[in-house]
């Protein structure tokens, strides 16, 4: 995967977790990291933000953070506790 594919796909992500209780501003820096060329620490950011907030994450976001993850080379155990929560 290319990294211009990576960030619009992570970027879109980001958006999909708007509402689920992360505070705006923490999704804005994580936009921000992307955009800079910080895709894999947003990433990690955001499981590591929704996991503390306890969100109800949809299966479609925890399904495109661990595609994007996994072709980043990110450990696993950032989505992995994503995948346990109810949804």
């Amino acid at each position: 995967m290319r990294t211009v594919d990576i960030e619009g796909k992570l970027l879109e992500l980001i958006e999909l977790c708007r509402g689920l209780g992360v505070p705006p501003i923490e999704l804005d820096d994580m936009s921000a990291l992307t955009k800079a060329g910080e895709p894999g620490i947003a990433l990690e950011n955001l499981c590591t933000q929704l996991f503390e907030y306890e969100a109800a994450v949809p299966l479609v976001v925890v399904d495109g953070l661990k595609t994007l993850g996994h072709a980043m080379g990110i450990n696993d155990k950032y989505w992995r506790r994503l995948e346990a929560a109810p949804s």
